[in-house]
């Protein structure tokens, strides 16, 4: 009998359920989350359903109930309930124009001349002055790649004596000592120490139930627990606890209605009644069921005939205000009836040239009021006919300013015709001029020598340059800015401590910061602090190659390879009692001239070494594993007489650097028979057809085409296409294309298309589609002959 194989997975039926878990509660189906997390199909779909998460069904068609409720609640929930993807909802919701649950808050686009001040303060002191929030401004600002305005206000350094300080006095006396604020103090503290000041609170006493009175019992029917414990001075359990015992519960504080209020109750619905009087919905329900009075339902009550015939009679704003409904009803209800609005009844009249010639002498509003138009459609036309707005700040380019760019530098034309540098490179851009002068100005060595004399703005200002470019160029130097103190230099005592602990820990023994530590590391080649790695001393190394390696890193307590590397370094020899492994014997002087000397398959072969040895002393020793030779003129030249393999036997050189040669210089492999073109050759081609040229100088015709085409020539003798008459249009459609194409002299597929673009039908294809219709009809069933197919 063969046993059931057992399986280390356990049940996880019960167990807490993670966050991961209900992540993927509707999107993974129930059986493979199950089988997955090692659970029941049951407890899977029982915790699903108790989150109402429904699973996401395929892709269907919208119901007319499923579109009634786009934009009555919020999109991911109305996704949710209906199973579909939050997308796919907000899709439907945008393709009918139904407004969002919630719209989006007001808000306003940024301007360049917002964007232009990006980066010259601080975010937060540029959201006070532009009215936007801090967050606004931020994310603008990293959008556009913009930097972070440097504060240049100097830091107050610290002193040895006030770190000396930190954790030994109060944050408050160090503050008023050192002029820094308290929270620079704290954060020194915890930076650098380790004391921990506990705040102080003074906890009141508990009071004894036997001494409440009953005044101060009244006060627990009244105030909150907290008032109570501030008003008689204990503390808040002993309040929680005397509640507890005496059986008080704190009363509700209910609201007063006012006769005014109450007369509303009633006339309009609860939601509305309670958005006017600001309070909840369920006390006004509960205030007009305890005055026994109905509710009015909040949906507008059925269009009537009379109704109805308003609609479209007068403007929507008036009938709304004749019936009692909103504007927005009484244009969904016409638009419902297809009834035309009011203002389109009347037909405008057509444009004169007198009115066109006053757009754009003033605003649209007065224009419109004075042509007795609309703004809209005064607007509509001034757009049509491309005319600018009166009083616009828009410039049209003029033929004199357009013949400057191109001429001289973006920024000379700017400051010339007084146009914004972003406007004349988008204008320049446009109409393809190129530049005839180098945009970018070449930096003299008068203006090198200004760099870092002054500060970066006061040089860009001198120079005419922009400050990042000065900034740019300075930094390329390696100069610090004018009003910064260079960092002291570093001796010879702080440069011996490098290594030997953390750079931020070194950094706050030498009062640098921790960037100048590392870098001046990295400069000395210097490596990173490790724990785990040994520091040398000249005690250690006496040590070396008087033991065998595994017996001094044993006294040393590091890694054999660790002493190993440090006594080659010290170049000392090993000690004879060192063990030697099979094969490992070290390389001697003559031996490193014939690897220097031979290539490495020889060197290996008279040494009697592996290959991957002589790579290895090569790069120990330095060499360059490949010497390259140079191709000379005379060795070019055979790539246009001999193939790869030809060349690479005569010059000694391998097959892929003759490829890769000749890859470089562009040259074809030459054939049996192939030769260059002439330039008398090339002064034939495009004069007459590639075939007739190709047998006048015996070409092949695909090799006349290819150079040719090679060479950007047009055909010699292009043909003519035949233009359609009136007479073999009105051929079309009267016999089939291909009988009509026979009678022309023209293709079937040109007169194919020439039918369908004039949209004639085809009558000939028209009859067989029918035939085989009817044929379809009156096919009877092989089964059954008196029942149809």
């Amino acid at each position: 009998m063969q046993t059931a194989r057992k399986t280390n997975l356990e049940s996880r039926r019960g167990a807490p359920w993670t966050l991961a878990e209900l992540k993927r509660l509707g999107k993974t189906s129930d059986s493979a989350l199950a089988r997955r997390r090692r659970r029941t199909i049951k407890e899977v779909v029982a915790m699903r359903e108790h989150l109402r998460i429904a699973m996401e069904t395929g892709p269907r068609r919208w119901t007319m109930g499923e579109i009634q409720l786009l934009g009555r609640m919020n999109d991911h929930e109305l996704a949710r309930r209906l199973s579909r993807p939050p997308h796919q909802v907000r899709k439907q919701r945008i393709a009918f124009g139904i407004e969002p649950f919630r719209p989006r808050p007001e808000w306003s686009s940024w301007q360049p001349s917002e964007r232009k001040l990006l980066g010259t303060m601080a975010d937060a002191e540029l959201a006070r002055k532009l009215d936007r929030t801090f967050t606004s401004v931020q994310v603008e600002r990293i959008r556009l790649g913009i930097p972070m305005c440097e504060d240049t206000r100097q830091r107050k350094q610290w002193k040895p004596e006030h770190l000396e300080m930190l954790g030994k006095v109060s944050d408050q006396e160090l503050a008023e000592l050192t002029g820094h604020p308290i929270g620079a103090v704290r954060v020194m503290r915890l930076k650098h120490t380790d004391v921990r000041f506990a705040p102080r609170r003074e906890r009141r006493p508990n009071r004894p139930l036997r001494v409440w009175t009953a005044e101060e019992k009244e006060l627990l029917k009244k105030d909150a627990n907290r008032e109570v414990a501030v008003r008689l001075g204990c503390s808040i359990e002993s309040v929680k606890r005397a509640r507890r015992e005496f059986g008080i519960r704190r009363a509700r504080r209910g609201r007063l209605w006012t006769a005014e209020e109450d007369a509303l109750l009633g006339t309009e619905p609860d939601a509305k009644v309670a958005r006017r009087l600001r309070c909840a919905v369920s006390g006004v329900r509960q205030r007009r069921v305890a005055l026994g009075r109905p509710a009015v339902s909040g949906r507008a009550p059925g269009w009537t005939e009379a109704e109805t015939k308003i609609l479209g009679a007068v403007p929507d704003a008036e009938a709304a205000r004749l019936l009692n409904r909103t504007v927005d009803a009484v244009a969904f209800h016409r638009h419902k009836l297809s009834i035309p609005r009011f203002s389109d009844s009347a037909v405008p009249p057509s444009w004169t040239a007198e009115e066109e010639a006053l757009l754009g002498t003033m605003s649209d509003s007065a224009l419109a009021a004075k042509l007795g138009r609309t703004e809209k459609s005064v607007r509509q036309r001034r757009g049509r006919l491309r005319i600018l707005v009166f009083d616009s700040s828009v410039r049209r380019w003029t033929p004199e300013e357009e013949a400057l760019l191109g001429t001289m530098r973006d920024e000379e034309v700017a400051s010339l015709i007084g146009r914004p540098l972003s406007g004349v490179v988008q204008r320049r851009l446009h109409k393809k001029i190129p530049l005839a002068v180098r945009q970018n100005r070449l930096w003299t060595p008068a203006e090198d020598r200004l760099v870092g004399s002054a500060p970066d703005a006061e040089i860009a200002a001198r120079l005419k340059r922009s400050i990042k470019s000065v900034q740019a160029r300075r930094l390329g130097f390696n100069r610090p800015p004018f009003d910064q103190t260079p960092p002291p230099r570093w001796t010879e005592e702080e440069e011996a401590l490098l290594g030997t602990m953390p750079d931020k820990a070194l950094g706050r023994k030498l009062h640098r910061g921790v960037t100048g530590v590392s870098r001046r590391r990295r400069e000395r080649h210097i490596r990173a602090f490790n724990p785990k790695r040994h520091v040398w001393t000249p005690e250690d190394d006496r040590l070396l190659g008087l033991r065998p390696d595994d017996q001094v890193a044993m006294l040393l307590r590091t890694e054999v390879g660790a002493v190993k590397r440090r006594r080659e370094k010290l170049q000392k020899p090993p000690c004879p009692q060192q063990p030697q492994g099979r094969g490992l014997r070290r390389w001697t002087a003559q031996e490193d001239n014939i690897v220097r000397t031979l290539p490495v398959t020889d060197a290996a072969r008279q040494l009697q070494r592996t290959r991957a040895a002589i790579h290895g002393r090569r790069q120990a020793l330095g060499i360059c594993q490949i010497i390259r030779h140079e191709w000379t003129p005379e060795e070019d030249a055979l790539f246009t007489e001999f193939n790869d393999g030809e060349i690479a036997d005569k010059l000694g050189r391998t097959l892929s650097a003759v490829a890769n040669r000749r890859t470089r210089l562009k040259i074809r492999v030459p054939k049996p028979g192939w030769r260059f073109f002439t330039p008398e050759e090339d002064a034939l081609l495009g004069t007459a057809p590639d075939a007739e040229i190709a047998k006048r100088i015996g070409r092949h015709r695909a090799s006349v085409q290819s150079r040719r085409l090679r060479l950007g020539l047009r055909h010699g003798n292009p043909r003519k296409r035949r233009l359609w008459t009136s007479e073999e249009d009105a051929l079309l459609g009267t016999a089939p294309d291909t009988e009509i194409a026979a009678r022309l002299g023209r293709h079937a597929s040109t007169v194919c298309i020439r039918r369908q673009r004039l949209g004639i039908p085809n009558p000939y294809w028209e009859k067989r589609c029918g035939r085989q219709r009817r044929l379809k009809k009156t096919r009877v069933s092989p089964v059954n002959p008196e029942l149809p197919a």
